[in-house]
């Protein structure tokens, strides 16, 4: 007999699997095998878009430059003069990024700067274009300086009073003479390098505040429309706080503008029965004068 036993008989018997085990052990494994659903499969895609747009939104706005201003463009709503000189503004604007201009601080100084403008606007227009919009305040009337008798400066006025084109006149438009004498010679307050206007004619320049200026172009207004007649010149003394209408008849109506014209008109009015002002040969209607003992209406006929 041998002493050791066969290398045979020592190895273990194998375990015999039919087929039909086999399959089911791997089909079970399969089975275990986690798969994700449609929902996460939708999450997961609705993130990596979300990513992406982010990443390229990003490089879009700060690094691509597609947002940086390339055009400054001046929309007005009637014919101006002074758009170069509103775009010098906005130029240091260019090749900035549009999303993130505030142009609050330009407006406010040209506002400043430029007190004849009415309206002043700023638009963003994407990608990359700046939109200014502005209006001036209309021109309303003509207007001279009449100062010891002589004349010392003319300018077509805007309706805040301010002088926009110096040593001219439209004729389409009130005419209107500030009488003073030297000492009483209205000051202005304008910049020195307001457009148009230079240091040195403002002394000359004649100007008027705009409360007078209403009253002036309201009185002129109502006598026409409520009389008939027409204003052919007004004349304004500052300092008497009077104003003279001068009729298409010729004779004057004399105003207090401490008082509201329509009251003034309404003593016209109460001596029409007295006067005929179509036909009478009048010199001047007074209507300024009132007290305690009552109000008055003065005129005189030329003889």
């Amino acid at each position: 007999m041998p002493l050791y036993p066969r290398r045979s008989s020592l190895r273990k018997n194998p375990v015999l699997m039919n087929r039909t085990s086999l399959k089911n052990r791997r089909r079970a494994a399969i089975s275990n095998i986690s798969f994700p659903t449609l929902s996460t499969i939708k999450k997961i895609l609705a993130l990596l878009t979300v990513a992406i747009v982010l990443i390229f939104g990003v490089y879009g706005i700060f690094f691509s430059g597609y947002f940086n201003v390339q055009k400054i463009t001046i929309e007005y709503d009637e014919f101006q003069n002074e758009n170069d000189e509103l775009l010098s503004y906005f130029e240091n604007l260019k090749g900035k990024n549009i999303m993130f201009i505030d142009a609050t601080a330009i407006q406010e100084k040209i506002e400043k700067e430029h007190p004849e403008l009415q309206k002043l606007t700023t638009k963003k227009l994407f990608p990359s274009t700046l939109e200014v919009r502005f209006s001036e305040f209309p021109i309303t009337a003509n207007i001279e300086h009449i100062e010891n008798g002589k004349s010392i400066g003319k300018a077509i006025i805007n309706a805040i009073g301010m002088p926009m084109y110096i040593d001219s006149e439209n004729p389409n438009l009130p005419y209107i003479k500030v009488i003073t004498q030297k000492a009483e010679a209205p000051k202005v307050d304008i910049l020195p390098d307001a457009p148009i206007i230079t240091p040195e004619v403002i002394r000359e320049m004649p100007t008027i505040k705009q409360e007078h200026l209403n009253y002036i172009l309201g009185a002129t207004k109502y006598y026409e429309e409520k009389f008939g007649m027409k204003v052919v010149e007004t004349q304004f003394l500052p300092h008497a706080r009077e104003l003279h209408l001068k009729t298409e008849k010729y004779f004057f109506i004399w105003l207090d503008i401490q008082v509201p014209f329509e009251h003034e008109f309404l003593k016209l009015k109460k001596i029409m029965a007295s006067i005929d002002i179509y036909k009478d040969p009048l010199v001047y209607i007074d209507l300024r004068i009132s007290g305690t003992s009552g109000e008055k209406v003065i005129f005189k006929r030329k003889k």
